[in-house]
């Protein structure tokens, strides 16, 4: 686990962490990001209407990413409940859940993995601004 590797640092320590947990918001972002340019550079007119949207989910989880650099317990939340979200829509605009289930259970597990690099931050962190506070 990324908590106990070595660190020169307490802040190089709470860096790590904050890397480990934005890494699913950075996948999903540049797969959107992929998927965009391969829509456009694919060029029917089926594909026009996707590009955008593709474009603007991986602006979201970008922004999500820089966000989890300070932030990255909110930060990978957010990103999960609009991923669970994007999910649900689709299941009820009549896709199957299993559609790509190789790739949905990937993602959860980065989720659930950033979670927990979230939750070793935000104790680090606390563990850090009490030791500051005594010192």
């Amino acid at each position: 686990m990324i908590g106990s590797s070595i660190v020169s640092s307490q802040q190089d320590g709470l860096d790590k962490l904050a890397k480990h947990a934005r890494i699913v918001l950075v996948v999903i972002a540049a797969v959107q990001l992929a998927a965009a340019a391969l829509l456009w550079s694919a060029g029917g007119p089926a594909e026009k209407p996707l590009i955008l949207p593709a474009a603007i989910t991986a602006a979201v989880y970008g922004l999500l990413a820089a966000w989890a650099r300070r932030a990255p317990l909110p930060a990978v939340l957010v990103g999960m409940v609009l991923y669970v979200g994007g999910i649900a829509l689709a299941v009820a605009q009549g896709g199957s859940l299993f559609d790509g289930i190789l790739f949905k259970v990937i993602l959860l597990a980065l989720f659930i993995n950033g979670l927990g690099s979230a939750r070793q931050f935000e104790e680090a962190k606390r563990r850090v601004a009490q030791q500051g506070g005594k010192g």
